[in-house]
């Protein structure tokens, strides 16, 4: 998926909650930093491209009066950088706002049988998609995969993975992106250090 050039977001994380915090471009540089996600609009695009909502409910979602959907964009917005703060930094606060949204999620949510488990469904309201990743992030931070969440090594990026290679020792968001960038600052420097002696 991540590599379909007609993508609007980036989907190289691992699940859709990590590609959420991946909204965020260039986290680590104050500059740079551009954030994916102005409008509940880039939410709702954002969540039928990560296949979180399918074309229908989509439609419904766009046409969301424009207080709720302010109300949702500072929800989804607050869960993503929750996430993050859990994921990556530890924070406990931001476990405990995660386990609140998933809370509440569950009151909204209808059990439904996909045969050999259960999920949850939620009807096409503009709070649907913030329950869906509250839920996936709490089930992601309590799963043996939260030890695999890792960042980008390159000094700006932040982009978060989860990182599943067998030795564990993925370096990149992208090896064709930020670790080629970076494979060439390093080889730049080397030459420069052999012409400088």
């Amino acid at each position: 998926m991540a590599d379909d050039v007609s993508l609007r977001f980036s989907h190289l994380g691992g699940a859709p909650v990590v590609d959420l915090v991946n909204t965020v471009s260039w986290r680590l540089d104050p500059h740079r930093r551009s954030d994916k996600l102005q409008t509940f609009s880039d939410v709702v695009a954002w969540a039928a491209e990560s296949g979180l909502i399918d074309d229908d409910d989509a439609g419904r979602l766009q046409r969301t009066a424009p207080a709720t959907a302010e109300r949702e964009l500072a929800r989804v917005i607050a869960l993503r950088e929750a996430v993050y703060d859990a994921g990556l930094l530890r924070s406990r606060d931001a476990a405990d706002r995660i386990r609140v949204l998933a809370a509440a999620a569950l009151r909204d949510a209808v059990a439904s049988d996909l045969g050999d488990r259960w999920g949850w469904r939620f009807a096409p309201t503009p709070e649907s998609v913030a329950h869906r990743l509250a839920l996936e992030a709490a089930a992601l931070l309590t799963s043996e995969l939260a030890s695999h969440i890792a960042q980008c090594s390159d000094d700006a990026c932040g982009w978060v993975f989860l990182d599943t290679t067998p030795r564990r020792n993925r370096k990149w968001c992208s090896s064709a992106d930020c670790g080629n960038r970076n494979r060439v600052r390093t080889h730049a420097a080397r030459r420069r250090s052999r012409t400088d002696v």
